[in-house]
């Protein structure tokens, strides 16, 4: 008992109060910790999903953009890698916070001292934690990286190459050769289809052939193969579906270099490589690219857009062309039985067309483990994979014997490939030494029949697919591929497979300064769109941060100056294409320009529209001012009745003073009066023009005196006289601005004239298709002429059109926006421009299209387009900035329009007409008559207008109407104005007159100007009925002072 006590004594067991470790170590290495397991199960997660994909790949889909990733991926990696990480990370965190609150202590009593062993927890973890943490993170790194092959292309990035500058045959200048008779042709990429799918009988690794009919069907037409039996090898840079198609299709590799891609929706993507596309396409071929997936997935579209600017089917757009239903979502966007109807459609299309076609297609549903089951899928196989390979050999099997009926089969080349080898490692886990190739085949292949016998890669498909299509090539090599079909060694055999992987993993100067070209670094021209962070609270403070004012910047304008023809046609919108051409339209009535604008330079918002009208740039002068000088035009205008010493907006600069500044010859041509609206002011007083009007066409002898027609002139004598002036002023030598703008198409007055025809029964279709069918006639006339090469060709619209009645018949939720095309302009016109827009941006924008350097890439409040400069419309919305333009701040009075007066009231009433016409569905009709028209508060003003030769009448008879809108009621109104039969005409006021007409009175900022319109017809009431609103434009300028197209006008006016 007592040696018990003894014990007792000797041992004791106690608590210690624990030591608090540093917090701020504690969760740094927790953080460390957390980062180290996440790299082991993201390593993991990409394995099981992808297979050992090269880092490239990697890199690739990492910085690529994201939209139309299949969610699975996402989801996998939350579950296989985010989520076991948090799992570790909590325990760790439990353990080291609640299982004890003390250390544990066993006492050990001895002869000389107490030994003190701590029992729990066995080691300090709170304190160690950092520790571990640090050779956590470093372990992890070290094996993620050699797993992960990040090693390995550190060190190729590392060694140079002369891979490039020893083999490298540039496609955009090797001798090619086409058949007289140009073949058309059909790529067909199959998704991770591999020559390893058939039995070891046919040459593959599988035990049963799993691809029948494919394999027969190579007997029947042409493969090549090695000795082995092995099809294309894949080498570095075309091992996943972006990089397979850029290699096979262009034979260069897509490396991402250490500095990755940062792609956005205006990114150069390979600048220097030449792709089939690009061959085609300089060669007279349209281009089509069908996929079932979002194409903006990898940014497939960038690539498809700049290297032969493909008309891209992909989902968004199979909806657009009615192949789909709107809410049809397959798969990846829609599935493979459905793609290849939409093939067969497009092959039938397209041939009927006569143009010769190259229809490039991807297939899906047997992408890697997320494979998709059909409903034609055969249940005799019980794996998954088995059943959808064998599909997609049934489904590629029948659309070749459907193709064999076609008419046209004899005059297309079909070629079948893989686009890489499969991800679904797991799945060829019992093809054991064996090298996996991609399946390849070609059917009408013009090349002689016989058993080739190559060791060749997919970088090797392009020259043998131009070979097959019957074209002569040179040396028989094109990139780094060489013709299979010809003699001569691929660089497999040349090389060797090793040495040109290692080769192509390998730093090359030339792939970096000749195909890449910097945009792996800057994104090469190339406009990011980074908000400035800028905070703007009103129009003041905007025009001070923004406004550009030309003379304070340099422009460096080309040694050689090119002359610019600027086309405003009348009322033209994006809104009157097609749906699959991004418009609303469900007739082709504007081909032509549609045509311009997929093979020119064009500049579109996400959306597919182009340039918002804003506030003070609604209507043609407005409009003009916007386009030409980068401001709008917020002042009043008066259809006529301006002093002879008036000042158009005196404080700007325009695109007329620049170039008359640098020795251009400026040159307006329209067929109205230029008296109205003071336009002849303002082409006058910028850039000095030379105007050929109405009236002065008529003392030209363009037409007779007695002639009339729309406005003055119709617009087929408008392209007549632009030739003409096209011609004579090429032939001066001094270089040259033509600015012409159109009527035919104007509001609801529009002018059919002889040329139009009856295709269409309504009027406005009628008429817009006529315009498109003289631009057509007029642009093969230039195209032909010597100044067309020297000229850089704008068209756009001029502002929205008012013809509203003709807008209700649209349902769609849609924006209507201006159209416009840059032809010969001086910027890459395969790079896709994508920019939410206004027109006030055409004004720098031009001037770049003329070759024309603009430093800091923005004048008056536009941006050039073409640059990184944000739009305006861009950073603050197309409202926001309505806003800060419809104000009456100091700013523009002072500085633009240079006058003291201004009341910082806000017009808004004049923003909700523009955003509502602006909007489709169209929600208000504006009938231009006296009930319809809202009316005019009394004015205080009086306008003296000097007349022309003619004699004038004109009486305003009392009006009343009464319309609410935006919950405001515009009060009735009458005047009454009589012109005598003198040299000047007075309107008789209440107090006392004004000389310029278009300065409002800064005691009355809500009233609206007088308007004094000459009676040019035998019959005008001269009823005239304009708007109410604050600082609000006062003119109409929606029907000609001249009457409409019969000569015969009441007169009715009236502003929306």
């Amino acid at each position: 008992m007592s040696d018990i006590r003894s014990d007792e004594k000797k041992f004791s067991f106690t608590n210690v109060e624990r030591k608090k470790a540093g917090k701020v170590l504690y969760i740094i290495g927790m953080i460390l910790l957390f980062i180290a397991v996440l790299l082991l199960f993201s390593l993991n997660w990409m394995f099981v999903k992808f297979g050992h994909v090269s880092i490239d790949s990697t890199l690739y889909t990492l910085t690529a953009p994201k939209t139309g990733t299949d969610t699975t991926y996402i989801w996998t990696f939350l579950y296989m890698s985010l989520l076991p990480t948090v799992i570790i990370e909590l325990v760790v965190w439990i353990i080291t916070n609640n299982f004890y609150k003390k250390n544990v202590v066993m006492k050990i009593r001895t002869d000389k001292d107490k030994l003190s062993i701590r029992l729990f927890p066995f080691m300090p973890l709170r304190r160690i934690l950092f520790g571990l943490s640090i050779i956590a993170l470093v372990c992890s790194g070290v094996y993620v990286s050699y797993a992960s092959g990040l090693t390995a292309y550190i060190k190729s990035k590392t060694t140079s190459t002369a891979l490039y500058d020893d083999y490298y045959v540039n496609p955009a200048t090797a001798n090619i050769t086409f058949p007289e008779k140009k073949r058309n042709v059909i790529y067909l990429y199959a998704e991770s289809l591999e020559k390893t799918l058939e039995s070891k009988e046919e040459g593959g690794a599988k035990s049963t052939n799993i691809l029948p009919k494919l394999t027969e069907l190579q007997k029947k037409y042409i493969a090549v193969a090695n000795e082995k039996g092995e099809q294309g090898h894949v080498v570095k840079g075309g091992d996943w579906t972006m990089a397979g198609m850029v290699s096979q299709s262009s034979a260069t590799p897509l490396m991402i270099n250490i500095n990755f891609y940062n792609y956005n929706e205006n990114a150069k993507f390979l600048p220097g490589a030449f792709s089939l596309g690009q061959i085609l396409a300089s060669n007279g071929y349209k281009n089509i690219f069908v996929t079932g997936c979002d194409s903006k997935f990898a940014a497939t579209d960038l690539y498809y857009n700049q290297h032969g600017n493909y008309e891209i089917v992909d989902p968004d757009a199979a909806k657009k062309k009615g192949y789909i239903p709107e809410d049809y979502d397959v798969f990846w966007g829609y599935e493979d039985l459905k793609m290849f109807e939409i093939l067969k459609k497009e092959i039938t299309a397209n041939y009927e067309s006569g143009q010769p076609f190259n229809i490039t297609a991807a297939t899906l549903d047997t992408h890697a483990d997320d494979v998709y089951e059909c409903s034609n899928c055969d249940n005799q196989y019980t794996d998954v994979h088995d059943k959808v390979y064998h599909c997609a050999d049934d489904q590629i099997a029948e659309f070749i014997e459907w193709f064999e009926k076609q008419p046209c089969y004899e005059d297309t080349t079909l070629i079948i490939s893989g686009d890489h080898c499969s991800f679904a490692t797991t799945y060829f886990d019992d093809c054991t030494n064996y090298n996996r190739t991609v399946f390849s085949m070609f059917v009408n292949a013009q090349v002689e029949k016989k058993d080739y016998v190559k060791t060749f890669t997919t970088l090797d498909m392009l020259p043998s697919t131009l070979a097959a299509m019957g074209v002569q090539i040179e040396g028989d090599r094109l990139g780094l591929g060489t013709n299979i079909f010809s003699d001569r060694q691929t660089l497999a055999e040349e090389l060797g497979l090793g040495e040109l992987n290692e080769m192509l993993s390998q730093n090359s100067e030339y792939y970096t300064n000749n195909i890449l070209q910097g945009s792996d670094k800057d994104i090469l021209n190339v406009s990011i769109m980074v908000d400035d962070a800028i905070d703007i609270d009103s129009a003041d403070q905007m025009y001070e941060t923004y406004y550009v004012n030309p003379d304070d910047v340099k422009l460096t304008f080309p040694e050689k100056k090119r002359n610019v023809l600027y086309l405003y046609v009348e009322s033209l919108e994006k809104t009157l294409e097609t749906k699959e051409d991004n418009g609303v339209e469900t007739k082709e009535i504007m081909p032509y320009l549609t045509k311009l604008q997929k093979n020119n330079v064009t500049v579109q918002n996400e959306n597919g529209g182009q340039a918002y009208v804003c506030y003070g740039g609604e209507y043609t002068i407005k409009g003009m001012v916007s386009q030409s000088s980068g401001v709008p035009l917020n002042d009043e205008v008066n259809a006529y009745g301006y002093s002879s010493d008036y000042k158009f907006i005196p404080g700007t600069k325009t695109i007329g003073d620049i170039l008359e500044k640098n020795g251009y010859k400026n040159i307006f041509i329209s067929g109205f009066d230029a008296a109205f609206a003071a336009t002849d002011k303002f082409y006058t007083q910028h850039g000095n023009y030379d105007i050929i009007d109405y009236k002065a066409a008529k003392e030209r002898g363009y037409i007779s005196q007695d002639y009339a027609a729309g406005w003055g002139y119709n617009d087929a004598v408008t392209f007549e006289i632009i030739k003409d002036q096209i011609t004579k002023a090429y032939d001066s030598g001094q270089p040259f601005n033509i600015t012409a703008a159109t009527l035919d198409t104007h509001a609801d007055d529009v002018y059919v004239c002889d040329k139009c025809s009856d295709k269409f029964t309504d009027e406005h279709e009628k008429v817009y298709n006529c315009i498109d069918n003289q631009i057509k006639e007029f642009m093969e006339w230039f195209e032909k002429q010597p100044a067309y090469n020297d000229t850089t060709i704008v068209i756009t619209g001029d502002h929205l059109s008012y013809a509203s009645e003709f807008f209700t018949k649209f349902d769609e939720n849609y924006d209507r926006t201006v159209y416009s095309v840059f032809i010969n302009a001086q910027t890459d016109k395969d790079t896709k421009y994508l920019r939410n827009f206004s027109t006030l941006d055409m004004f720098p924008t031009t001037l770049a299209a003329m070759g024309v350097e603009i430093e800091g890439d923005r004048l008056g409040l536009g941006a050039n387009l073409f640059s990184q400069a944000q739009p305006l419309t861009s950073k603050f919305g197309h409202h926001i900035f309505n806003t800060f333009l419809a104000e009456d701040c100091k700013f523009y009075n002072n500085v633009i329009m240079q006058r003291d007066k201004y009341t910082g009231e806000i017009d808004d009433l004049g923003i909700y007409y523009i955003e509502e016409q602006t909007s489709l569905p169209q929600t208000r009709v504006y009938n231009h008559n006296a009930e319809e028209a809202p009316t005019v508060q009394p004015t205080t003003q009086a306008v003296q207008q000097t007349t022309q030769e003619y004699v004038t009448q004109q009486h305003i008879e009392e009006t009343t109407v009464e319309e609410t809108t935006v919950d405001q009621t515009t009060e009735s109104t009458t005047q009454e104005i009589t012109t005598e039969s003198t040299t000047q005409a007075t309107v008789e006021v209440t107090t006392p007159a004004l000389t310029q007409p278009v300065e409002p009175a800064a005691t009355q900022p809500s009233t609206t100007g007088n308007v004094v319109i000459p009676d040019n017809t035998q019959n005008n009431n001269g009823n005239v009925v304009i708007p109410n609103g604050n600082n609000t434009s006062s003119i109409n300028l929606l029907n000609s002072p001249g009457g409409n197209n019969n000569g015969n006008n009441n007169g009715v006016i009236s502003i929306p």
